[in-house]
Order: structure tokens, then sequence, then C-alpha cells
């Protein structure tokens, strides 16, 4: 098998280039032939150009806005990129696609999407019917120690805050490794936009406060259908901001229970020393981390919680890292993550909308709950299926190889 991988402009910390380097190494171990195109090195459209007419069995990006590149095709037509390329492209999305509409309209020859919750899913079935295919797959756990070599390559010349400590040793903290969402600023630009839009906005936003089981779609749908106006996809993309919004607002409510509950709370993010969340005793900020070093991060910890960013039916890569490198996963729940996962066998999870099941939690791990390795052990071997090698095998058997 002959993959083509591109290594674009890295997102959040660079994660997507190291995904793309994790899943070029799956397909190597799995005997496949990989190009990596990397665009820090090959920074021009005429080094793109060179790749026409070649032949691949999978051409891979994450996030990917190549979909929106056109070219000059040799009898001097336009043409989509992608389109010179022989192969199935796997544009593979790694948060809610209302944000990818740009790069989705696209009706490429052979576009397949791969997508980590399968409402994200259901979501490109009904607004982009041209896509070939769509599949999910959870990121994969990437195992700390695995990546040294990588390290290198991505200009880290040391694994930061990171100490090689037996599991004995792990502080009993609960880390939190994220970016600082405002739900302030975010209203504030909401308030600044026409009001048509804004109070469209306003009421998705009320929609989701009153209904926390649902989806943003389903709450634009709901909506729509109140003002007798036909969603073709378009509705989805105006009221973004509300997903935005009720993210910030979902991530700041979670951590302030926590901190409220007394939880040794360990947050590593720019900007929360700006937050109420620095207030409190039992709260330590500690500074924004690349990816990679967030993963070596992970050993420091017996907990690490995760907060989904509004995913129903998905899983966060947080939970399979925290997992993969030892530490036990703190989650809410979803249809996804109950069939990989056993609560309380294999995470421990919260309710965001039952204050008391996270006082209760916190309350057993303040007072040393003694069955935390068992878990980290339970985790560990489940995270371990689900790597970027089990992704790479499973493309391959996709693409009938």
């Amino acid at each position: 098998m002959h993959v083509l991988i591109f290594k674009m402009e890295g997102i959040a910390y660079n994660s997507t280039r190291l995904f793309a380097d994790m899943l070029a190494y799956g397909f190597k171990r799995a005997g496949a032939v990989v190009d990596i195109f990397d665009i820090t090195k090959h920074g021009n459209i005429q080094e793109l150009e060179e790749l026409k007419g070649e032949n691949y069995d999978a051409v891979i990006d994450f996030n990917s806005k190549l979909p929106d590149l056109i070219i000059d095709n040799n009898d001097g037509k336009e043409m989509y990129f992608l389109d010179s390329i022989n192969g199935p492209f796997y544009n593979y999305i790694v948060d809610h696609p209302v944000y990818h509409h740009k790069f989705l309209a696209h009706k490429l020859k052979n576009y397949n999407v791969i997508c980590i919750d399968e409402n994200h899913a259901e979501y490109i079935r009904q607004f982009y019917p041209h896509i070939k295919n769509i599949f999910v797959e959870p990121l994969g756990a990437i195992e700390a120690d695995n990546i040294n070599g990588l390290m290198e390559d991505m200009g880290i010349s040391d694994k930061g805050i990171y100490s090689k400590d037996i599991a004995d040793h792990r502080k009993n903290a609960i880390l939190f490794p994220g970016t600082y969402l405002d739900p302030v600023g975010y209203y504030e630009i909401i308030e600044a936009m026409p009001d048509n839009m804004k109070n469209g906005i306003k009421a998705v936003i009320n929609i989701m406060e009153n209904n926390p089981g649902l989806t943003y779609e389903s709450a634009v749908r709901k909506y729509v259908l109140q003002k007798q106006v036909v969603n073709n996809g378009v509705n989805n993309t105006m009221y973004f901001m509300a997903d935005i919004y009720m993210r910030a607002v979902t991530r700041q409510n979670v951590l302030e229970e926590f901190a409220r509950a007394g939880a040794k709370l360990v947050i590593c993010g720019e900007k929360y020393d700006e937050s109420s969340l620095s207030q409190y005793e039992n709260v330590k900020i500690i500074p924004q981390v690349s990816y990679v070093q967030s993963l070596y991060l992970m050993h420091n910890y017996r907990y690490v919680l995760n907060i989904m960013p509004l995913f129903k039916a998905g899983i966060h890569d947080r939970v399979v890292n925290s997992m993969i490198n030892g530490a036990v996963s703190i989650s809410d729940s979803n249809s996804l993550m109950d069939r990989y996962f056993e609560k309380g066998s294999d995470y421990l999870c919260y309710d965001i909308t039952d204050k008391k099941s996270i006082k209760k939690l916190v309350s057993d791990i303040n007072n040393e709950r003694d069955d935390w390795k068992l878990i980290s052990q339970n985790a560990y071997k489940k995270a371990k299926s689900m790597t970027f090698d089990k992704i790479a095998g499973d493309i391959m058997k996709l693409s009938g190889n």
C-alpha cells in the first residue's frame, strides 16, 4: 500500500502535526510505503503541484484546507488540486464539522471523511451527500515514551516538566491540560453582531442551556423549526458562535465545580491566571506546554480531567492519552464512551448536570481512594488497542489492502 500524508501547519499546540507523524509510523509498521508532504519543508504551491498524476491508495490530511485549493489543469482549465492526485482523499476532522463547512462543501471526485463523533458523521451525511464515505475513528492514544524520536523533529529540546516517576510517586491531584475559553469574551463578540444573527445565536444558546443533552445541530434544528425556516445546513454555520460559547461555559462551569468541591486541581494553559479559577487556594495554574509535553506531564499525576467539547457520541483524545500514559481519566460520558469503556472500571465519570456527583468524586480522591491503580491498569490495556497503529490498519482495510 502506498500512502500520502500531508503534514500541514499545526493547530492546538501542533497536535495535528503529531497526529500525522503517528499515523505515518502506524502505516510503516504495517508494511505500507508512506510519503509525507511537510508544509514546513515544502512551502509553495509549485511543490504541491509536483504531486499531480501520482498514484496512492490513500491520501490523508487532518482538518484539511486542501479541498479549497484550485490549480491549473494541463489543458489550461482549473481543477481541484486533490482531484489531480489519483487516490481516495481522507479528511480526518477532529472537531465539529460546522467549523469545516467551506472545505466539506467542495465536490471532490473521491472525498472521504473520518470523524471522532458519531453525530458528526451523521451531520456530514445529511448536509454533504457528495462525500463518498464517512467513518468514525477516535483519535489514537499516544504513549509518551514511544515518541522520543519525534522530539527533535518537532523542535522540542526537552520534555518540559516530566519526571519518569513510578506510579506510586504520582501526585494525588487532578491535571487539566487545556486552553482557557473565556465565556465573557465570546458573549461580547455575539453582542457586537447584527441583530438577526445575534438574536438567532442567543436563541440557540438558550435551547442548549435548557437541554444539555442536545447536540449543537439539534438545537439549531429546533430553532429553525420554531422560526419555520428551511434547515439547509447554512443555518448551522450562521449560529456556530453558540457552539463556541457553550463549550466555553461548560469548561468554565466544570472547572469551577471541581475547584469548589476542594479538588487538588492543576490547570495547564494560558490565561487561567486571569480567570476566577486563580482565586482558589486548591487550584494550581502552570504554564502552557506543547501537545507532546502534555503527554509527559500526564505521568506526574494520578488523574487527568477531561471535559467533552459538547461531544455527545465521541471520545476526546485527552481520555485515551491519559489512559495510555498511566493516569486515571475523569470524564463526562456519552454513547461512544459507553461502548468503549466501563464507568468505574476504566475511568471515573461525572455528570455535568449533577454537582453532587462531582463533590462525591472529589471527596473520594482527596481521601486517597485505593482503586486508582487498578483503574489505570484496566484503562491502559484498552488504550493500547486504540492507537494510531489501529487507525492505520482500519484505513488499509477500507482501501482493500
